[in-house]
């Protein structure tokens, strides 16, 4: 489940990080000429992009769901679909952001992959006790919330284990692999996933109209 959540954050984010420094001239020579607003062109470049992010996170879930053993329910499978696709979306807003903010390939990919990894580290899968003076990281990466949106639509706190064991039944919120995730709800995710996605956008625009409106050719 993490990795699904790494590769499609991954492919999300670098696929995103490099359009407006590729576009930068082309960008520049249009605006000067005045053909259409900023506005106008992000709306539509951001919206044309999300279409792939949408398709593509959809389909692989079709067919990798079922072999990953996952709960084979239509309300699961639909939460889950729903749950990759807007983790690609918030992610693909991350990306733009960093791009828009830095306007250079190479900078803009380094950027990129130093966010990640520390985004991969405070996930919540490879260290689950982080240090306390870097644990306020966490909260900031998109990682961590859609992970927990992912564990949240597959388990139940209150769905057992262990059954044959001879302390019998056990409820799953008690399991070590749970200590440090509540089972519980999942609203909050989704929204500081909606909140994310929304404000890396805005982000993304504010930086790529000033960069744009201050570059020379």
């Amino acid at each position: 489940m993490y990795y699904i959540c790494i590769f499609w954050t991954s492919s999300s984010l670098f696929g995103a990080v490099y359009v407006f420094p590729f576009e930068k001239v082309y960008l520049v020579k249009e605006r000067r000429a005045d053909m259409y607003r900023m506005s106008v062109y992000y709306a539509c470049s951001t919206l044309c992009d999300m279409i792939a992010h949408v398709f593509y996170p959809a389909s692989f879930m079709v067919i990798i769901y079922f072999m990953a053993g996952f709960k084979r329910t239509f309300p699961c499978f639909l939460l889950t679909v729903l749950a990759i696709i807007l983790i690609a979306i918030t992610s693909e807003g991350a990306g733009e952001f960093f791009g828009a903010a830095v306007m250079s390939v190479k900078s803009a990919g380094m950027a990129a992959s130093l966010v990640l990894m520390l985004f991969l580290l405070t996930g919540g899968y490879y260290v689950q006790h982080i240090p306390a003076f870097v644990q306020w990281l966490k909260y900031l990466s998109f990682m961590y919330h859609g992970f927990r949106l992912l564990l949240k639509v597959q388990y139940s706190g209150d769905q057992l284990y262990e059954c044959q064991s001879r302390g019998g039944c056990r409820p799953l919120q008690s399991s070590p692999s749970f200590d440090t995730v509540s089972l519980d709800g999942g609203l909050q995710e989704v929204w500081i996933l909606l909140a994310m996605a929304i404000g890396y956008r805005i982000c993304a625009y504010i930086c790529l109209r000033w960069k744009i409106n201050k570059s020379t050719l």
